[in-house]
């Protein structure tokens, strides 16, 4: 991979015209090709099987802080409905 792209920044030093560069230019073209299309590949596959990464969960040493429940009395169930007006 690392000669592929030193080859490449290489060959953009130089005449790409040159007949004799031909052959080395459309064997980069080809390796460049192929590891786009495996690239494409294997991002489909992740993406239609949903490959998610390993989540580490770390256990906090710290104890848990409960919070008390509000004294404020639930919402009516039809809150279109108002009352006194």
């Amino acid at each position: 991979m690392t000669t592929v792209l030193c080859d490449s920044v290489s060959a953009v030093k130089y005449d790409l015209n040159d007949v004799r560069k031909h052959r080395k230019l459309n064997t980069m073209n080809n390796v460049a090709t192929v590891f786009v299309f495996f690239t494409v590949l294997v991002n489909i596959f992740i993406t239609a099987l949903g490959f998610e990464g390993h989540i580490r969960t770390v256990q906090s040493q710290s104890p848990v802080i409960a919070i008390p429940e509000s004294k404020l009395s639930p919402l009516p169930l039809d809150l279109n409905i108002t009352e006194g007006i």
